[in-house]
């Protein structure tokens, strides 16, 4: 972890008006509150609300988003001699509420959640903040001195300082649940920041994410076969890996009498194993993805499921393409409607949309606001598909199937699955007998119940990678 006290010297304590926070939380906070950014828009909505209030209205709002980032960042320090202001008030208020630990817990030594929490509750309080300007300046002069923020005006602020902590504490929980699937760190990657402040306006892309972390959820811990693994027993050797473990090893839990045994041997590091050799790593080719995105993809799922059938295309792709990425699986995707509108791309670390090249979470937020618009043509996006995709590849299509093939598109499905391809479909909202057929494992969504969804599609993930 980060000693923040080191940067003491560089303290902005001049700056300050409340708290005294480290140059370095200072330098986090600027890297992300630039007016492109949530943090910066809800600083200039401060700022233009307490205007006629506050000379430097501008410099006041930016401090007190400074203040409460490093309060959630880091350890901040309180200043002694701090006068009795508007921030104080907020922040004399905010230490009375338990909820701002719940906050800190989420937000501590994670820039991007700090910004996060900051940006929220500044947009719940601008009302409240006019207000406080008004009570301050309705105080004795001598009491306006002083560091002490009266009681009677915590009181009135506590109950609405409470509610934008609680919404704080939701919006965190909530876009924490929608990105934790994706693997990028608190520090480091920085699109996270910019994906952040996407899923604060675009409740859609988190519901979106949200659902393939469930999905994720089923498919992870599946082991996946090599259809050509050539990989045997070659003899014992000794360890902790739990999923090699000889017969022996595993006796030595069948009883009371040897079991500490066996947790000793695990301690050690001496557990019998098997020891195994082959020419290929486990998992089978490439994933190729092909999802329809026409318009019919706009419709509801099913007379069950109000919610629209691309909400799960593209929930299920995000999660396929994470579990391309956790096998290490070359990973291709084509968008299509009456023609294939994009392809992406991923292997070993590096990421494209279109030949151009991006970044793993530019692609994720891509991936996810793709909306439906547009006709079918199955005719134009098989056909491309099959020419494109490499031996040994999986096909997983996910559509609607609003739309017929022609026999020649038929025929070269046909041969292509002669050569080995295998295809797992993902019928959203329509019973379709040709690609039933065509498909070695079909599941219709619209037949499964609503809260059974995210399971449904992992399901046919796992028997992909099992079968």
């Amino acid at each position: 972890m980060i000693n923040y006290k080191a940067f003491g010297k560089y303290s902005t304590k001049n700056e300050n008006k409340v708290f005294n926070g480290s140059r370095y939380s200072k330098i986090q906070y600027e890297a992300r509150s630039d007016q492109s950014g949530n943090v910066g828009r809800q600083v200039v909505s401060l700022a233009n609300r307490i205007a006629h209030k506050v000379q430097d209205c501008d410099k006041d709002a930016n401090q007190f988003g400074s203040e409460l980032f490093s309060r959630l960042y880091e350890d901040s320090e309180r200043i002694e001699d701090a006068e009795c202001s508007w921030e104080s008030v907020a922040h004399d208020t905010i230490d009375q509420l338990p909820e701002f630990e719940e906050l800190r817990f989420l937000t501590e030594d994670d820039p991007d959640m700090a910004a996060l929490g900051t940006a929220t509750f500044l947009g719940s309080i601008k009302k409240e903040v006019k207000e406080m300007i008004e009570d301050i300046e309705q105080l004795d002069p001598d009491v306006r001195i002083g560091p002490t923020t009266p009681g009677n005006i915590l009181d009135k602020y506590r109950g609405k300082i409470r509610v934008g902590i609680q919404k704080a504490i939701d919006e965190t929980n909530d876009i924490s649940e929608a990105i934790n699937w994706i693997g990028c760190g608190k520090n480091g990657d920085a699109t996270r920041s910019a994906l952040i402040d996407s899923l604060m306006y675009n409740p859609s892309l988190k519901e979106i994410m949200k659902k393939a972390g469930k999905i994720l959820s089923v498919m992870q811990g599946i082991p996946t076969k090599s259809r050509n693994s050539n990989e045997e027993i070659q003899g014992i050797e000794y360890g902790r890996d739990l999923r090699r473990l000889t017969n022996q090893s595993i006796g030595y839990l069948s009883h009371p009498s040897t079991e500490d045994l066996f947790y000793g041997k695990w301690a050690s590091r001496e557990l019998e194993l098997l020891s195994m050799e082959g020419k290929e790593k486990l998992g089978r080719g490439d994933v190729f993805l092909l999802v329809d995105h026409s318009e019919s993809m706009g419709w509801a799922t099913s007379a069950q499921c109000a919610q629209p059938r691309n909400l799960f295309a593209r929930a299920a792709s995000l999660a396929i393409f994470k579990m391309a990425m956790d096998e290490k699986r070359k990973f291709e995707m084509l968008d299509f409607n009456h023609m294939v509108t994009e392809e992406y791309r991923s292997f070993n670390g590096d990421y494209s949309i279109g030949g151009s090249t991006t970044s793993k979470t530019s692609m994720i937020e891509t991936i996810g606001t793709r909306g439906p618009i547009g006709g079918t043509n199955f005719d134009r996006a098989i056909p491309f598909a099959i020419d494109a995709i490499s031996k040994n590849a999986d096909l997983i299509f996910i559509t609607d199937a609003e739309d017929t093939i022609s026999n020649v598109t038929r025929n070269q499905i046909v041969k292509a699955k002669k050569d080995g391809l295998r295809i797992f479909t993902i019928a959203i909202g329509a019973q379709v007998v040709w690609l039933e057929e065509l498909s070695d494992i079909y599941i219709d969504i619209a037949q499964v119940s609503s809260e059974d969804i995210e399971k449904a599609i992992g399901g046919i993930v796992k028997e992909a990678k099992t079968s």
